[in-house]
């Protein structure tokens, strides 16, 4: 059933990532921004324009739904406090959007679950590249077995990360809250989960799933004075056979990617985003060609996608809190193996003080060379 009623929506973190939501629920006309919820609102450079529009803030998400309800809360604030957040969310009344990742507590999965069934609300989770069209239009054809059988799925994200980075929040960088819940923000469940995610996610057998994964092997190290890690070698096998490699790192020097190689047995699919016109294209064995499009631009996909199901029952979200659940489960094993995370040698180690960032002097040659073969590193840094 379809409705051009607005949505009523509550911004839950208007700082940091938050900032995006907010700047594109203060310019539509197909959703109303009835409130926010932010404990340093002032912060905000859209501060005043709440203030001029009359929008409520609120200090808790307690104190907004004692006063409102809403259609739609969006949920941009610190990994610790999603399930808290989304479960008190859907027990009154709202759907949720909330950021990747959904956890960094595997145990928290049930949780959810339960949630969204007894209250009856959907429960997206933001991982852009899920909800673009061109992500959509690969996946059908996977599932239809265009592609046939998948081999090896690579993926290299190197994106460098000064020290303003890990310095810019409390919880960056950190296993645990003040409170003990899991945090586990590392490169593997924050900058660079949206294209693990996508792996696992293009491999599901329906359009609202992600392959399961088993035999999780990673290298894990770190240059960066962190409790998790910044760089990680990640091997691991779909429960189907396929097996997936994840590559990525804060230790360099200059950003490149993501790019991944996704290896079928009817043919390729590439992607690089640092191509001048960047875009998936797939290259058949019998010599036919097609083009996707590029996934990699910014979006506002996940926010339309769920304004419209609000009032379309058909227009569900495809990557809710079930669907992210594989990225939640590995980086759960990842993060068991923390007490094994390697320093780099020192002898490799670089600082460049004018943009306070710690690099590695061979990890970008190792990392593209493990990549270019599909293996892990032959020899450790």
């Amino acid at each position: 059933m379809k409705s051009d009623k607005q949505a009523e929506v509550v911004l839950i973190g208007i700082n940091g990532y938050g900032e995006s939501y907010l700047r594109l629920l203060l310019e539509r006309t197909d959703a109303s921004l009835i409130g926010v919820v932010e404990i340093a609102a002032e912060k905000s450079s859209f501060f005043g324009v709440l203030q001029e529009r009359s929008i409520p803030i609120y200090k808790s998400i307690e104190a907004f739904y004692e006063n409102h309800s809403a259609d739609l809360a969006i949920i941009s604030t610190p990994i610790h406090l999603h399930t808290k957040q989304a479960i008190y969310a859907m027990e009154q009344g709202s759907h949720v959007l909330c950021e990747k990742p959904l956890t960094g507590d595997p145990s928290d999965l049930p949780l959810w679950k339960k949630a969204s069934e007894k209250n009856g609300k959907w429960a997206a989770v933001g991982f852009n590249w899920s909800f673009t069209e061109s992500i959509q239009s690969l996946k059908k054809d996977i599932i239809a077995g265009v592609f046939g059988k998948a081999i090896q799925l690579k993926t290299l994200v190197l994106w460098p990360r000064t020290e303003d980075y890990f310095n810019r929040s409390t919880w960056a960088g950190k296993k645990y809250s003040p409170d003990g819940t899991l945090i586990m923000d590392s490169i593997a469940n924050n900058a660079t989960a949206h294209f693990l995610h996508n792996m696992f996610y293009m491999l599901g057998d329906r359009m609202e799933t992600s392959a399961p994964v088993k035999d999780v092997e990673a290298q894990l190290y770190r240059v960066n004075e962190i409790e998790t890690f910044d760089t990680c070698v990640v091997n691991m096998q779909t429960e189907k056979g396929t097996e997936l490699l994840f590559l990525a790192s804060h230790a360099v020097e200059k950003s490149e990617g993501p790019i991944f190689h996704y290896e079928f047995e009817k043919g390729v699919i590439t992607f690089n985003s640092e191509d001048e016109q960047p875009s998936m294209r797939a290259e058949f064995h019998d010599g036919t060609k097609k083009d996707y499009g590029n996934p990699h631009v910014p979006h506002v996909d996940k926010l339309n996608w769920c304004l419209r199901a609000i009032h379309d029952s058909e227009a569900t979200p495809p990557c809710d809190y079930s669907t992210a659940a594989v990225h939640v489960q590995v980086l759960g094993e990842l993060n068991a193996q923390l007490d094994l995370v390697k320093e780099f040698p020192e002898e490799l180690k670089r600082f460049d003080s004018a943009t306070k960032l710690h690099y590695v002097e061979n990890v970008r040659e190792v990392l593209t060379d493990s990549y270019q073969k599909g293996t892990v590193p032959s020899q450790p840094f």
